[in-house]
Parts: C-alpha cells; sequence; structure tokens
C-alpha cells in the first residue's frame, strides 16, 4: 500500500502523469527502503554477533531479513523501470 504523496517528489522523466500514477507505487517502496537503509545495515553487523551467541539457527532469520529486503528491492526495480 502506497499514497500519491510518497511518489511526489518522482523525476518529470518517468513518462505521462498517467505513467507516473502506474510507477508510483514502486517509486514509493524503493524510497522506502533507501529510508530505512541503517535498520538493514545495522541488522547485517549483528548477524554475527548473534549467531555466535544464539547458534546458527539465528543466522536463518538475519538471512530472511536481508532476502525479503532484496527480493522487494529487485521486484520494485524491475516493476518501476519496466516501460
Amino acid at each position: 500500500m502506497s499514497f500519491p504523496y510518497e511518489w511526489k517528489d518522482m523525476p518529470d522523466s518517468y513518462g505521462t502523469e498517467e505513467q507516473r500514477n502506474a510507477r508510483g507505487p514502486f517509486y514509493a517502496v524503493l524510497m522506502r527502503i533507501q529510508a530505512n537503509k541503517g535498520f538493514f545495515e545495522r541488522a547485517w553487523k549483528m548477524q554475527v554477533r548473534c549467531t555466535a551467541l544464539f547458534g546458527p539457527q539465528v543466522e536463518e532469520t538475519f538471512l530472511l531479513i536481508q532476502r525479503a529486503r532484496r527480493q522487494m528491492e529487485v521486484s520494485a526495480g524491475m516493476l518501476f523501470h519496466e516501460p
């Protein structure tokens, strides 16, 4: 779910208003991921310490976080740039 105000700063070079509105939700997802980049970086750094403290099964949880972020980032990016 996204809202039009989330893509109001999208560059005008992404087509007509109709095309921009179609791409807007994907742009919003990409901007949300970028805005929370620090969270993902901290989680990546904590992964090693938590794995050492709590065991290898905890590592899988951290990997799921990173995989989910990457899958959403790639999917939104592909849909956003699709003409």
